[in-house]
């Protein structure tokens, strides 16, 4: 089990979306949004030497740590099938080799080569690949998420100089934005019409 969280600057159920929102970002699907327990999502690795197409379940935690600030947890599980398959089509090759060529000293250096090969693979799917994966997971929060977004926006029109203040065109795509990334969400049923219908007119009001 691989472990990571981050703190983003929204309530829980801002969250909630924007977290589902990066999941699916990298291709990935959320399996349960029930708000009274974790959220449970499949993602995978895509990368080389096996990588590609490695499979995840995860589980996503969130704490409501101030009126607008919420930490999540997030744990990455693999999946033991894909370890079987791995292993059970390493043997297959094994065998088939040596059935083939009927050759003891063939069948050895096949077994020599593929053996560490999946290893590596193994060790790699229990080890870095997700720390990778939560690493993504991390980086689409914080680069695709509107509540991230929102949050910055008011830290940097803060920090502006007296009198600067963002153009009516500019605050307007940005709402524009999050609200067909809303509607994403709501299309794929991992929010409610009215979470929709809420956040929308919440977001109208900032116009």
């Amino acid at each position: 089990m691989a472990k990571g969280e981050l703190v983003i600057g929204s309530d829980a159920n801002a969250a909630r979306q924007t977290f589902a929102n990066a999941v699916t970002y990298m291709g990935g699907s959320v399996v349960s949004m029930n708000k009274s327990r974790p959220m449970e999502f499949r993602v995978s690795r895509s990368g080389n030497l096996g990588g590609y197409g490695a499979p995840y379940h995860g589980i996503a935690t969130f704490i409501q740590i101030g009126p607008s600030q919420t930490k999540i947890l997030i744990e990455i599980n693999p999946k033991a099938w894909f370890t079987g398959v791995t292993v059970a089509g390493a043997l297959a090759v094994i065998m088939l080799g040596a059935a083939m060529t009927q050759d003891e000293e063939t069948a050895m250096t096949i077994t020599v080569i593929l053996v560490p090969v999946v290893a590596i693979m193994l060790y790699l799917y229990y080890g870095p690949w997700r720390k990778q994966v939560i690493d993504k997971l991390q980086d689409g929060v914080h680069g695709t998420v509107p509540a991230y977004e929102m949050a910055h926006q008011a830290t940097a029109a803060s920090s502006a100089p007296a009198g600067a203040v963002p153009t009516a065109s500019a605050t307007g795509s940005s709402i524009a934005d999050q609200i067909r990334q809303l509607k994403e969400l709501k299309d794929q049923d991992l929010i409610s019409l009215e979470e929709f219908n809420s956040k929308k007119e919440e977001l109208l009001k900032r116009l």
